[in-house]
């Protein structure tokens, strides 16, 4: 594949390393004549991406919350009911982080912590590795330790897998299957998912926390980092190179949306499949709860949010949009909003869910590619020329 399916988050890293606002409006929320970076990165900081952390920070409680009450009721008449509110509930913590994925700057691609492989490891999963996980825990509760397993093995994919998946039979080649599964129930094995789905929700919730005490003025206090560079303790030596930072990770949406999530399952680019200009539904994100179409959703408001600096509410704060106008390119800031809203448009016309949509009407999901490739496109071309703003080289020579 264009990004080999290693480490997501190493190549977010390296990437990140390097006319209206929102509304309608042609006029920018910042001073035309001499533009305030220091806004634009206070703003975002503050306002888009530290709201976002703590929105999906409150969604794993929620799951948490949820997860127990559907593993205590196992065998019990509200079983199903408490089996869908746990969905429910996984799925609010999916798109709540989704939405924070063209964000990630600091502490959550940090090398060190590896919070975002601990929250979301995608596109490395193993639904065996989870099974085995899942044995560890039935044979010694009380030593086993969730913080000693590897990434593949906890956060929202591991509680994907053990939530939704419908067959007992364990996902393992026979060589490797988990000692003593095979000798358990149904009943059993339902059971022992169960037990590592809560924990495997308890550890996502305490990653989530220590996303949020990283950035926030309590705790690690990144905020402060980027939106006021130069600082004894930033890692930024100028307002530019904040504002680099915050621009590589919009292209979040161009190396993963579109190439991983949109064009490797169309054969659009290599795919494990081997398929070319034909559908390939195991390069698909969401293979057990089929969020896929909803993650890709997410993904674009994430980066409209970014992009535009509004806040998950609408409201409206100093962007990328306003650097634009200040730099009398309404032009380009209308071409980005109205990419955006057809990108919108083409996702919810994709049918039913992104695996019926490949099946049933596989020009629909090229279609979403399409439309999001022009926004891309955009992010690549007129945008850095316009700001004097660094492309990630991972996106540099991208031309499908």
């Amino acid at each position: 594949m264009t990004i080999p399916k290693a480490s997501l988050s190493l190549v977010l890293l390296t990437a990140m390393g390097c006319s209206d606002s929102g509304n309608g409006s042609s006029e920018p929320d910042a001073d035309v004549d001499d533009f305030d970076k220091a806004a634009l990165l206070r703003n975002v900081a503050e306002n888009v991406i530290l709201p976002n952390y703590r929105s999906f920070s409150s969604r794993t409680s929620e799951l948490v919350a949820a997860t127990s009450a559907y593993c205590a009721s196992l065998g019990a008449p509200e079983e199903s009911a408490n089996r869908t509110a746990a969905e429910v509930a996984w799925k609010g913590a999916m798109t709540a982080w989704q939405m924070s994925e063209p964000m990630h700057v600091g502490p959550a691609l940090d090398a060190d912590l590896a919070l975002r492989e601990l929250v979301y490891s995608w596109p490395i999963t193993s639904p065996c590795a989870v099974d085995q996980e899942v044995m560890k825990l039935r044979s010694d509760p009380s030593g086993f330790q969730i913080a000693q397993s590897l990434t593949n093995r906890r956060g929202l994919d591991a509680n994907e897998y053990a939530l939704f998946a419908t067959s007992l039979e364990s996902e393992c080649p026979p060589q490797v299957t988990p000692e003593g599964w095979e000798a358990l129930s149904d009943v059993e094995r339902r059971a022992a998912r169960c037990e590592y789905l809560a924990r495997a929700a308890v550890d996502l919730e305490e990653q989530a926390s220590a996303i949020v005490q990283a950035w926030d003025s309590n705790g690690g206090n990144y905020v402060a980092d980027l939106a006021m560079p130069l600082g004894p303790e930033s890692g930024f030596d100028s307002e530019q190179d904040a504002l680099n930072a915050l621009f590589g990770a919009l292209f979040y949406l161009d190396i993963v949306t579109k190439d991983q999530k949109l064009a490797e399952p169309t054969g659009l680019m290599p795919n494990s499949c081997s398929t070319q200009d034909s559908s390939c539904a195991e390069e698909l994100e969401s293979q057990y709860a089929n969020h896929s179409k909803e993650n890709i959703s997410a993904n674009l408001a994430g980066f409209e949010m970014l992009f535009f600096g509004d806040t998950e509410s609408g409201a409206e704060g100093v962007g990328f949009d306003d650097y634009l106008l200040a730099k009398g390119r309404g032009d380009v800031v209308t071409a980005v909003r109205d990419s955006v809203d057809r990108a919108r448009e083409a996702i919810e016309a994709m049918p039913g869910t992104a695996a019926e949509a490949l099946q049933d009407d596989y020009d629909s999901v090229v279609g979403a590619h399409t439309a999001v490739k022009v926004i891309t496109d955009s992010l690549k071309q007129d945008v850095p020329s316009i700001l004097n703003l660094e492309i990630p080289t991972e996106a540099g020579g991208d031309n499908d």
